[in-house]
Order: C-alpha cells, then sequence, then structure tokens
C-alpha cells in the first residue's frame, strides 16, 4: 500500500487522486448536481422576490391595469449578482416613466455580490489564498 503524503507540496497531487476516485464511484457527480440545482433554486427565488417587489411598488402586476397603477413597466435589463453559489443572471424591470422610486431589500442599489460572498473573499485574502 501506498504512504499518503499531506505536505502543501503533495497536496494538490493528493487531491486529484482524490477526485478521481470519488469520480469512479459517482460520488462526486451527485455532489456536482446537487450544487447546482441549488444553484437554479436560488436564482429562481431571486428572480420572483424582485419581480414581486417591483409589483409591490408599482402597485400593479405584470399586465395588470387599475387606476391605482403608479407607473408602467417597460422592459427589463440584465444583472449578474454574485452569490455563495455562483453567479445568477437576472432580470430588472424598468420604469416607463420613473414616477417612482424602485429599492429591493434583497440589494443596494449597486451591489453586485452578497455581503456574505464578500466576506468570504476577504477571509481568504487574511488566510493568504489567492482570490483570483
Amino acid at each position: 500500500m501506498r504512504s499518503i503524503d499531506f505536505s502543501s507540496d503533495n497536496l494538490a497531487i493528493q487531491w486529484q487522486y482524490v477526485k478521481r476516485n470519488l469520480g469512479e464511484l459517482g460520488v462526486l457527480y451527485q455532489f456536482d448536481d446537487f450544487e447546482f440545482q441549488a444553484h437554479g433554486i436560488i436564482q429562481k427565488l431571486i428572480q420572483s422576490c424582485i419581480n414581486e417587489e417591483f409589483a409591490l411598488q408599482i402597485r400593479a402586476d405584470r399586465y395588470e391595469h387599475t387606476p391605482y397603477r403608479l407607473d408602467q413597466r417597460q422592459g427589463t435589463y440584465e444583472r449578474n449578482f454574485t452569490t455563495t453559489f455562483g453567479t445568477s443572471k437576472t432580470l430588472i424591470p424598468r420604469l416607463r416613466y420613473h414616477n417612482v422610486k424602485i429599492r429591493y431589500s434583497l440589494f443596494e442599489k449597486y451591489q453586485r455580490r452578497q455581503k456574505k460572498f464578500g466576506r468570504m473573499v476577504l477571509l481568504a485574502m487574511l488566510l493568504g489564498l489567492s482570490v483570483r
């Protein structure tokens, strides 16, 4: 039996062996599939929250005609939002007349990353890990 050396020089090579063995057993792909599904669910949750908050703030749902409507929709624009599960492309609704100042509870005006993700990057830098 071969000895296992977990020194810092040999750690990357040992990790390649572990990944190969887990891949042959089919275990690694289950975790990748779980993360992919979790990312998809989080992306749908973010998009539905954005649409719901937008509808509440203009006082009308999509395609709804009501006298209480404060403004009209005029398409969407795409925004990338990075979470701990990866980067999600979300569609942010636009206003036609800009009668309402829209604010979202999920993120601030120019925020592009989840605050938890930013703290993780900072912690990695403090620990001496590369942030590339």
